[in-house]
């Protein structure tokens, strides 16, 4: 007659009962492909966690001054949750023109007020900046404006090309916050 090894039996059973469940907290972290279970808020903006895919198809993710020439690629990401914190989506761009940053603040800004963006408070600058304009739309998007000095790009070494070093040079920043229910 067989004897059953019961810590045995257990440890099988335990195991599946957390690979089940770090399955389904995927899921619901949007880990595991749970795109065709997410919502809308009121905002339009996702109710699961915001992907790289979708912060990249808005088109404030892509919004330089008009004859601007981008600086390197884009920088950031989709929303990021770890056992600490839950960061938001987010997507910066560095950018150089021969126009005057007053300029490019206005134009900013006829293109976030006429689209119902709202002027807010920009919190803190980025390493090169020397001023900021910031836009918000509901609760979960704003949108940031930043001039950047050109001498503290070659003091923390920060690669601008040579025949862009005279011009005005600025960044943008696109955040899509976390959806709270």
């Amino acid at each position: 007659m067989e004897v059953l090894d019961h810590k045995h039996s257990f440890a099988k059973f335990l195991t599946a009962v957390c690979i089940g469940a770090v399955m389904l907290v995927s899921a619901s972290c949007g880990l595991v492909g749970a795109s065709s279970t997410c919502g809308r808020d009121t905002g339009g903006m996702p109710t699961c966690p915001v992907s790289v895919k979708f912060i990249e198809s808005q088109p404030e993710a892509h919004l330089p001054y008009p004859g601007s020439t981008m600086i390197g690629g884009q920088s950031g990401g989709g929303e990021n949750h770890d056992i600490f914190t839950v960061n938001p989506a987010i997507i910066s761009t560095w950018a150089a023109t021969t126009a005057p940053m007053a300029t490019i603040y206005a134009w900013y800004r006829t293109w976030f007020t006429s689209r119902g963006w709202r002027p807010s408070q920009v919190l803190a600058l980025g390493p090169l900046g020397i001023s900021s304009q910031g836009y918000a739309k509901g609760t979960r998007e704003s949108f940031v404006v930043q001039a950047d000095s050109q001498e503290l790009a070659r003091i923390n070494r920060y690669p601008i090309p040579p025949r862009l070093q005279t011009e005005t040079l600025y960044s943008t920043t696109f955040i899509i916050e976390p959806y709270k229910s």
